[in-house]
């Protein structure tokens, strides 16, 4: 066999990258490959979140594209939960070498606002207490610091959203009480996005900007897991939705 496509997984607030991989069968049982990486704040990863922390992932794919397992030119990245921020940034800054990205809790403009995370830091669906495990990946102690650190990171604060970029699939649900859905409005005709009613949940496909009303089947988790897991092999095939 020939080098395969490969999915770039980058695990989320309070997942490792262990945990990413052993979720990769799917990918791999359809002739993928699969990496995992820490998002910087967690895990082995070596900086904090910050404007400018995407390097660490620019360095991996360096590493990556170089293996000759690797079929550089099919590469899609996987953000899920905070690092769907990260995916979509990697849309962005990496927009000439991978294929896609699937933004999985989608942190683009107004999660970061002191609005939004007052009542966010409260939420719960998170089982246990929010304020640290987020302030921890800033590496700040104190409320105040937090609402005054997030901000920067907005991808409208940073300009990228109006530029090009790699196709993205944004998933997120409607009564997600830590992600906005308001972080859903970018659109394009490289963006693709289905809102549901599921908390944490949305299906999706890779496309143009087209607003679609397709409800998951029985409302699992399975099912909306399904369907990212078929967009993704889809694009690195190629092949549109």
């Amino acid at each position: 066999a020939g080098p395969a496509p490969l999915v770039f997984g980058i695990n989320g607030l309070d997942s490792r990258k262990e945990g990413v991989i052993a979720g990769s069968e799917p990918y791999i049982e359809h002739g993928a490959a699969a990496s995992a990486i820490d998002m910087p704040g967690t895990g082995q990863a070596p900086i904090l979140i910050d404007v400018g922390a995407e390097r660490m992932f620019s360095a991996a794919l360096d590493y990556l594209a170089a293996r000759p397992e690797i079929d550089a030119s099919r590469i899609v990245v996987q953000g899920r939960s905070w690092s769907g921020y990260w995916a979509a940034v990697l849309a962005y800054t990496e927009k000439d070498r991978i294929l896609g990205a699937a933004v999985h809790g989608v942190g683009i403009h107004h999660y970061y606002q002191q609005e939004w995370q007052e009542h966010a830091v409260l939420s719960r669906e998170y089982l246990f207490d929010l304020f640290p495990a987020r302030s921890v990946v800033y590496g700040v102690e104190t409320m105040e610091d937090f609402f005054a650190y997030g901000p920067r990171l907005s991808l409208l604060e940073r300009g990228l959203i109006d530029q090009p970029s790699a196709p993205m699939l944004l998933v997120n649900g409607e009564q997600d009480t830590q992600q906005p859905i308001s972080d859903q409005a970018p659109s394009g005709k490289n963006i693709r996005k289905l809102v549901h009613d599921v908390p944490r949940q949305l299906p999706g496909s890779l496309g143009d900007d087209r607003e679609i009303a397709d409800p998951l089947v029985g409302n699992t988790g399975i099912d909306y897991a399904t369907r990212v897991v078929e967009n993704i092999l889809r694009l690195h095939h190629r092949i549109e939705p």
